[in-house]
């Protein structure tokens, strides 16, 4: 539970808990702090489970004051051989499912890569993602990013390869995108703005360039919520390449 003197989460007598692991609770948060609101409002909990040796079971659960407790989470992450973990399981807001099968690797120093793929549950809609984070010199990091989405017998790829100064998240580098194999659009990362530009017999709408930076972003998010899903289990046993926070949707110069 949370102890609002200390501003940190102590040991309580409260049962509940799973018998072979913890349980967090959570409560409701100040804006002006963000930290639990007071007097404490709890809105759910999540229980770290031992699974087996090297492996965590996490389950988020909502407790709302009004109607019966929701699951929006359970998943197990596993340490494998050397530095391989992986995480298998689902998260949803309560309307969309979505099934997560993720493996990292950090197979030189200072490197990460990871590969995601989910599918949407009840729909057509499936989504992978690889990802290399590796130290590009000084404050600087490396992110190559390979996504696909997959949906109606169609599928969008966009690849990515961009430089982030890790201290002003001021990133550049340049993205490209394909609908069936076909060139559509190139976004590049550097200036003023981020710049969108079809690709030879391709117009583009407004909507399509809204789409196409929220496809740029959701990249660099997507690599960001995965880490977040990992933190029973450090994904590395090295120290990891760069902090993450830098990584997720830089900035442009």
């Amino acid at each position: 539970m949370w102890d609002p003197v200390t501003d940190a989460y102590v040991a309580s007598s409260d049962s509940g808990a799973p018998p072979n692991g913890e349980r967090f609770m959570l409560y409701a948060l100040s804006q002006r702090t963000g930290l639990p609101s007071l007097p404490l409002t709890s809105i759910g909990y999540v229980d770290l489970i031992d699974s087996s040796a090297g492996a965590v079971g996490v389950t988020l659960v909502g407790t709302p004051a009004t109607g019966p407790p929701a699951t929006y989470a359970r998943y197990c992450v596993a340490r494998g051989t050397a530095s391989v973990t992986s995480l298998v399981g689902f998260v949803t807001d309560g309307t969309t499912r979505l099934e997560l099968r993720v493996r990292t690797d950090s197979t030189a120093p200072g490197t990460l890569s990871v590969q995601t793929a989910i599918a949407v549950a009840g729909r057509d809609v499936q989504l992978s993602e690889a990802v290399t984070v590796s130290p590009a010199g000084g404050d600087t990091a490396r992110m190559t990013t390979d996504l696909r989405v997959t949906s109606g017998g169609e599928t969008v790829r966009a690849t990515g390869d961009v430089t982030v100064d890790t201290t002003t998240r001021i990133g550049s580098g340049r993205m490209t995108v394909s609908v069936n194999d076909g060139a559509f659009a190139t976004l590049t990362l550097g200036g003023p703005d981020l710049v969108v530009a079809a690709e030879a017999g391709v117009t583009l709408t407004t909507a399509d360039e809204t789409t196409l930076r929220a496809l740029f972003s959701t990249s660099f998010e997507l690599f960001g919520t995965v880490r977040v899903l990992f933190t029973p289990v450090p994904l590395s046993r090295a120290s990891p390449p760069v902090d993450e926070r830098a990584l997720v949707s830089p900035e442009e110069s």
